[in-house]
């Protein structure tokens, strides 16, 4: 699974995506600039946020087809999954955040008998 998400995530920042300015941004921040050959060394790190990331994006979307399931019907027709969508992702960052739970998780006291 490691080598898989590697080569996604190599492929993601190959391409013009959020993803490879994501990964832009990240290099210079995490990574040590080495003056002899011009260029920055331990890219790993900023691969590996965007790894992080993209794992997280895939939970999300997993997790959300998962609540629309478990609350189907029996017998009826399953909607489509719910795929990537770059402008919500692009308006997800520029402040107009719409939570992926519809509902809030309701405070509960638990009482512990000794």
């Amino acid at each position: 699974m490691k080598k898989v998400m590697y080569l996604v995530a190599w492929n993601a920042i190959k391409a013009e995506t959020e993803w490879a300015s994501l990964y832009k941004r990240l290099v210079p921040r995490l990574c040590t600039y080495d003056e002899q050959t011009q260029t920055y060394k331990g890219k790993g790190k900023a691969l590996g946020h965007v790894i992080g990331r993209l794992i997280t994006l895939v939970y999300a979307l997993l997790k959300q087809d998962d609540e629309m399931l478990s609350h189907l019907p029996p017998g009826k027709e399953p909607p489509e999954p719910v795929l990537y969508d770059p402008d919500l992702h692009k308006r997800h960052r520029t402040g107009h955040y719409r939570p992926i739970r519809k509902e809030h998780a309701t405070n509960r006291i638990v009482q512990v008998e000794p």
